[in-house]
């Protein structure tokens, strides 16, 4: 018997239903030559149809797995006003529109939590138009309804945003953190920090995003992240203050700063009264810049300028009461092996480190990593390469920054919950260099310090991993 396919109106403007008066309904999924195709609006079921030009006759193709469902249309249709009416409000006011005491149609289907894909999709169609600048994100975020399409961590509701303040020269500075990374930045001893500087795309405008971080039984954790509309000072301190507020106590008595700016150091000294220890990558920087300006280039490859660079980086690895000899075994075990050339640059680079490193007049010795092996190994560099795993090419939209910080956030609490459950998978294990070289240039060490083995070992990893690290940066 011939079936006809009644196409009837659907919830959105331009779709349409289609349905043979028996309570199945299809959707119209393609159209090939003379044939449109049909399939069942339930997703788990396989029934199919065919419907050709030159007939009026319905082909069904496999059979409904499920009952006929009459009243669709309405049912449709009561989602989508759910939908479009959540849409326009918050959780927590969406909550009040499913209430039991509301009684309205198929209520038992259509609840909060099986539409909450739907609504935050509906949400984020809402959302004003990307913005170009810092100060017009906020604008947004400080909107609850934006917070949760926007920064919502991917593991519960709650908005990472915690707030904005404009510092004194007038710069934005908005705070992005979790409840409970902001709970371990209360507890940990110590924290790594950077700054990345990004493009706004279509605009000539930079922005900085400040990591702010921790190293926790070998893993590399993210935990608050503050943008800056501009890179100064007062903006600093200004969104420094502002996590100094909403933690209220904290725990850590230094910071490790990726940086060459004064003014972040200071922001921290000012903010949190602590200590500033420079990280490794930087102090390796300073080397290699010295050693660009003063050493010609047919020196750089020769073994005493690897040996000499090699021990320099080492130093952060002795404790500050043994620094001075250190320094003088350096000058023993290399000058002389050193033509004058070489042992007069030397004696200049190691001038620099000790009144810039070790004896600065005003802010003391600038490195102190003894006993600690997370501030002389590459924890720097892991967190930095957790962070450039997320964020996307340069010169994208201030949303697209912002879904990384999401997803950067949301894998920090993964991490934080591996750790609390004693879930954790094997954890990183530094291999030392059997490299002849380098147990040579250790033994050194050893003949000198004796039984000071901690210190050693790192320093074994150090000049391991660092090697060639030197080299390049003393190129650029």
């Amino acid at each position: 018997m011939a079936v006809s396919l009644v196409p009837e109106l659907g919830i959105r403007n331009n779709t349409y239903y289609y349905h043979t008066s028996d309570g199945y309904y299809f959707h119209k999924y393609k159209e090939v030559g003379n044939a449109s195709y049909y399939r069942c609006t339930t997703g788990t079921c396989d029934a199919r149809g065919i419907l050709r030009s030159h007939s009026r006759d319905f082909e069904l193709r496999y059979g409904h797995n499920h009952c006929p469902c009459p009243e669709f249309i309405e049912y449709m249709r009561q989602r989508r006003h759910l939908i479009i009416e959540a849409g326009t409000m918050t959780d927590s006011d969406a909550m009040q529109l499913f209430s039991p005491d509301r009684n309205f149609p198929f209520q038992h289907e259509l609840t909060l939590e099986s539409l909450r894909t739907s609504i935050q999709r509906e949400r984020l169609s809402n959302v004003p138009e990307e913005p170009i600048s810092i100060p017009l994100l906020n604008d947004i975020l400080a909107q609850p309804l934006f917070q949760s399409v926007l920064c919502s961590i991917s593991d519960g509701n709650e908005p990472l945003y915690k707030g904005s303040r404009r510092s004194n020269d007038g710069t934005t500075v908005i705070l992005l953190m979790s409840g409970r990374c902001s709970e371990v930045l209360k507890a940990v001893p110590s924290l790594y920090a950077f700054t990345l500087t990004l493009p706004i795309k279509d605009t000539p405008s930079n922005f900085q995003i400040h990591v702010i971080g921790t190293l926790l039984d070998g893993y590399s954790v993210p935990l608050a992240f503050l943008l800056l509309e501009r890179d100064t000072s007062l903006a600093y301190t200004c969104g420094l203050s502002l996590l100094r507020d909403k933690i209220t106590a904290w725990n850590f008595r230094s910071v490790v700063v990726s940086c060459n700016d004064n003014n972040i150091r200071d922001s921290y000294r000012q903010v949190f009264a602590i200590n500033i220890d420079i990280s490794l990558d930087h102090y390796i920087l300073e080397i290699g810049k010295l050693v660009k300006n003063l050493l010609p280039m047919e020196k750089l490859n020769e073994l005493e300028t690897m040996h000499f660079l090699q021990l320099c980086v080492g130093l952060p690895m002795v404790p500050q009461n043994l620094l001075e000899c250190a320094i003088n075994v350096l000058k023993t075990e290399i000058f002389k092996r050193a033509d004058d050339v070489l042992r007069h640059i030397f004696g200049l680079i190691l001038l620099n480190i000790e009144m810039r490193w070790i004896r600065c007049p005003i802010k003391g010795p600038m490195f102190s990593a003894s006993g600690n092996r997370e501030k002389t190994s590459d924890a720097m560099e892991t967190l930095k390469g957790t962070i450039m795993n997320h964020i996307p090419y340069a010169g994208t939209g201030l949303y697209t920054y912002l879904r990384a910080v999401r997803r950067i956030e949301g894998a920090s609490g993964e991490t934080l919950t591996k750790m609390r459950t004693a879930q954790r998978s094997t954890q990183r294990r530094y291999s030392l260099s059997e490299d002849a070289e380098i147990v040579a240039l250790t033994n050194i060490l050893i003949r000198f310090f004796g039984d000071f083995a901690t210190p050693l070992q790192n320093l074994m990893k150090v000049v391991a991993t660092k090697r060639w690290h030197v080299f390049l940066k003393s190129q650029q």
